[in-house]
């Protein structure tokens, strides 16, 4: 075509006339047209630009669901309705008797005053594999028995773990006049990474998450029994690994 370079293209497009006034809508000129749009040099694009610019969209797509996904990751939020009462669901939550009955099965330690200790010690099968005798510890920030729980978590389930910041919990419960109760649960775990997949439920050899944790203690207060070993058996096998030793498929049971 007259007037383009070798390499140049063209685009040739119709104008349609306005329905009412005739003219075509976009330059204003009468009836159907067709026109050619000469391409400029700078804007002529090869299939290298193709690539660049659907790699640099790629790459910023990635990086959004990244950043959503840490802030999911960061602020988790879960909530479980019990039929128990509020008293019931506290002490399953602070007493070591109940603690050891559901979950990673770990007695705990807690001092419910503002300032207080907290501490979840190791259970003995996690000993055998190599783990450190307290496995989380805390301060207690706030108390109000049997309503409301707030207090800093620091998990020691690993090197990694360890080295990461203290996250902040929250517990809240909620009991209505039916005999059923809201437990939810915010976990703040800004900063903290690995703590966060693993209270997500994440990191398969360290368990279920708080989604394991919060379904059994439901299960056991309803019915008075934990849900079956075989429940968790595809994380239980590994949870506690100590690399160069095998794990033990009992390390779950109560």
């Amino acid at each position: 075509m007259p007037g383009l370079t070798r390499g140049q293209t063209a685009s040739l497009f119709t104008c349609l006339p306005h329905r009412r006034h005739g003219s075509c809508t976009r330059y204003g000129l009468p009836g159907p047209v067709v026109l050619i749009r000469h391409p400029s040099p700078g804007r002529i694009r090869t299939e290298a630009d193709t690539r660049q610019t659907a790699l640099a969209r790629g790459a910023r797509q990635e990086e959004d669901m990244m950043a959503i996904t840490r802030h999911v990751l960061a602020v988790q939020r879960y909530r479980v309705f019990i039929r128990a009462a509020a008293w019931d669901i506290w002490d399953a939550l602070t007493r070591p008797g109940w603690t050891q009955k559901y979950g990673y099965r770990t007695p705990v330690q807690y001092d419910l005053r503002p300032g207080g200790t907290y501490l979840a010690f190791s259970t003995g099968p996690m000993k055998l594999r190599g783990v450190r005798d307290v496995i989380i510890n805390g301060e207690v920030i706030e108390a109000d028995p049997p309503f409301r729980l707030v207090q800093t978590w620091h998990a020691m389930f690993d090197a990694r773990t360890a080295a990461e910041a203290a996250t902040r919990l929250r517990w809240e419960i909620e009991e209505a006049e039916t005999g059923a109760a809201a437990l939810t649960v915010m976990h703040d775990l800004d900063g903290a990474p690995r703590t966060a997949a693993l209270a997500a439920g994440e990191i398969s050899e360290l368990g279920g998450g708080w989604d394991w944790i919060l379904s059994d203690l439901k299960t056991l207060l309803e019915t008075g029994r934990p849900l079956p070993p075989d429940t968790f058996r595809q994380n239980g096998p590994r949870i506690w690994r100590v690399p160069g030793r095998q794990p033990v498929a009992a390390e779950v049971s109560s």
